[in-house]
């Protein structure tokens, strides 16, 4: 095993141990009122979990071949890794038994191994088509203008800037305004989630990649503005998340998936020892960032399994379209929603990550079934990119990662725009396909080592 693979595992092993501790000591004294409680689980299961949570980074990729790999090790960091032993924490913090929970870890190691086999098969070779530069971004960019013009028509006077103490008020307000407005939902959904998920990360990768800051300014100025309009914060980490990505690929030192791994073990350390900080704000935004996006997946996991274990499974009748199937035994009302009233919260909408849905749909062969189908996505994902160089894809499309640990496959395939974003990779021009390879020909040159590590 090389020095590297060892490094990885290492980073690995002191993330799981580093989040554990984060949970214990830094997550359950701020946001116990949640629902985040903690009792010590037996011995032996507890180590069966940390076992499993590390499992994975044996074989894992350390390099970077294909863009799909980031959103892997995204799964890995923040779904896969709390879901080894956040059930754990929060049944023996609620005084109930912990031994359900084994078959839930047995099958989620499954599903890491399964989306890690499809990387085994060769990159799938599609037809190529030709599309002319100027015609490819002027169809970009009268398609973002239109989007805009009707996310504004929908919200008019309710588009504002507003501070964390607002956030609840605006994103209440914003929901009446698209119930009310004369555009249909959907259509302004899309309008939105499409520009603020595929084009405005597209927009600002190419700004940076190219240094045409103007792409980039645009492309922020955008997020600023779907801010604006429901308070969602997402946009927003959509910006700080791909400056991230671009700065991780571009440097030299360390391979990408290591420099990740390690990276997120310091967050997790900066977290246990948050309650220490001097300042209230800090300590805040460090669990709070801490708790919503490498705890919640997981903790989500053990809640569904509670819930559905205890009640009928939807069989994927909740998805759109597949209400033919089987009668939906909570009448459509989404899952999010019957999840957040189970925990006394009605008004939340606890919408969770694939997997959770998958139990949702079908118990473990539910998670199975889920898994199969985004190993398919990854690997027409790469399929899609395999003629450019995939450090570019990785940071316009990082907020896939955000997007697949938080919903449901169908809805981050088609509702979130992750099938969007592999279409217009597909249809990138091959002239921008080969100014990217040949800048990465130029930085291999120079000794830039982008794909250091071992395959």
């Amino acid at each position: 095993m090389g020095s590297n693979r060892m490094v990885f595992i290492l980073g690995a092993a002191s993330y799981v141990v580093l989040l554990q501790a984060a949970y214990i000591l830094g997550i359950v004294p701020s946001w116990s009122y949640l629902g985040f409680v903690f009792k010590d689980p037996p011995a032996i299961i507890w180590l069966l979990g940390t076992l499993a949570a590390i499992a994975p980074s044996i074989w894992m990729p350390i390099s970077l071949h294909r863009p799909s790999q980031w959103l892997y090790l995204f799964l890995y960091l923040s779904v896969y890794v709390p879901g080894c032993f956040m059930p754990f924490f929060r049944a023996a913090g609620l005084g109930q038994p912990t031994d359900p929970y084994l078959p839930m870890i047995a099958t989620l190691f499954g599903c890491m191994a399964l989306l890690q086999a499809q990387y085994s098969f060769p990159q799938l070779r599609l037809p190529e088509v030709r599309i002319r530069p100027p015609v490819f971004w002027s169809s970009i960019m009268i398609g973002t203008i239109v989007a805009y013009a009707i996310v504004y028509k929908a919200f008019s006077g309710g588009i504002q800037l507003v501070g964390s103490e607002e956030i609840a008020r605006h994103r209440l307000e914003g929901r009446e305004i698209i119930a009310d407005s004369a555009i249909p939902a959907i259509i302004v959904g899309y309008c939105m989630t499409y520009v603020s998920n595929v084009i405005n990360p597209l927009l600002m990768t190419f700004g940076l990649w190219y240094r045409r800051p103007g792409f980039f300014l645009f492309g922020a100025a955008g997020q600023i503005f779907f801010y604006a309009v429901n308070a969602a914060r997402a946009p927003l980490a959509t910006v700080v998340l791909l400056v991230l990505l671009f700065i991780s690929v571009r440097q030299n030192r360390v391979s990408f998936p290591t420099l990740w791994v390690w990276s997120v073990a310091l967050i997790a350390a900066l977290c246990a020892v948050s309650p220490q900080l001097p300042f209230e704000g800090a300590q805040n935004l460090i669990s709070w960032a801490v708790m919503r996006t490498f705890i919640v997946p997981g903790y989500l996991i053990g809640v569904y399994h509670d819930f559905f274990t205890a009640n009928p499974h939807t069989f994927f009748s909740h998805i759109t379209g597949f209400g033919w199937i089987h009668a939906n035994p909570y009448q459509g009302k989404p899952l999010g929603l019957v999840i957040g009233a189970s925990l006394g919260r009605p008004d939340d909408q606890e919408n969770a990550n694939l997997w959770a849905d998958g139990f949702a749909s079908f118990g473990y062969l539910g998670m199975l079934i889920v898994t199969v189908l985004l190993a398919a996505t990854f690997y027409l994902f790469d399929a899609a990119t395999r003629r450019i160089d995939p450090r570019i894809p990785v940071v316009a499309c990082g907020v896939q990662g955000l997007i697949i640990t938080n919903l449901p496959i169908f809805t981050a395939f088609l509702g979130s725009g992750f099938c969007f974003a592999i279409i217009l990779f597909y249809l990138i021009p091959k002239q921008t396909q080969t100014t990217a390879v040949n800048r990465r020909e130029k930085d291999r040159r120079v000794g830039h080592r982008e794909f250091k590590g071992e395959a």
